[in-house]
């Protein structure tokens, strides 16, 4: 199944640090939202066995372009969608999103992965923008559109411009990255 390839070539990704170099960019390749959501849980699945095979001392160097990576995920639709892909075996199917999650918890990265979201200029702009909306009523998404394209972060309310609807973007992915981060390293 396509399910056993993925889990063939992250086994072969992960039998030597020394592969670190290679291995790393070509699995965040596959983090793409375009290439849909299987790939990108395989492609998480794989940077987070790397982690573990290889620990944090290999993992260190990697973990600025894991994090960029994983932000682009993270703003992307596809990145809460639920994978399909074994019928006969949906125990394993999660979200790309679920399967990054783990990285903020991880022994290899837990730490210093959360810190670098956490001081990501885009997560800082999207608390700026909520500090800002929390004490202004003007130009509020109202949230009241139904669930699907149209609501908050659909950016389909018909209320303010462009810019608010880049806003909302901003704020729903440092959301999923603030609750990623707070759900798996309570500390920070």
């Amino acid at each position: 199944t396509r399910r056993q390839l993925a889990e063939a070539v992250e086994r072969a990704m992960c039998a030597s640090p020394t592969f670190a170099p290679w291995a790393v960019p070509h699995a965040l390749e596959s983090l793409n939202p375009e290439l849909g959501v299987q790939k990108m849980a395989d492609a998480a699945r794989a940077v987070r066995a790397m982690g573990r095979a290889w620990g944090a001392d290999v993992m260190r160097e990697h973990l600025d372009v894991i994090w960029r990576a994983m932000r682009a995920a993270l703003a992307h639709p596809n990145a809460t969608k639920n994978e399909n892909d074994d019928i006969d075996d949906t125990r394993h199917a999660t979200t790309p999103m679920a399967v990054m999650t783990t990285m903020f918890a991880s022994e290899w990265g837990g730490e210093a992965l959360a810190r670098r979201a956490l001081e990501d200029a885009c997560v800082r702009d999207a608390e700026s923008t909520l500090m800002t909306a929390a004490t202004t009523k003007t130009n509020a998404c109202d949230a009241s559109g139904d669930a699907m394209d149209t609501g908050c972060c659909g950016g389909g309310c018909g209320k303010g411009t462009s810019d608010d609807a880049r806003g909302r973007l901003v704020i729903a992915t440092a959301g999923r990255v603030l609750g990623a981060v707070a759900a798996a390293s309570p500390a920070l």
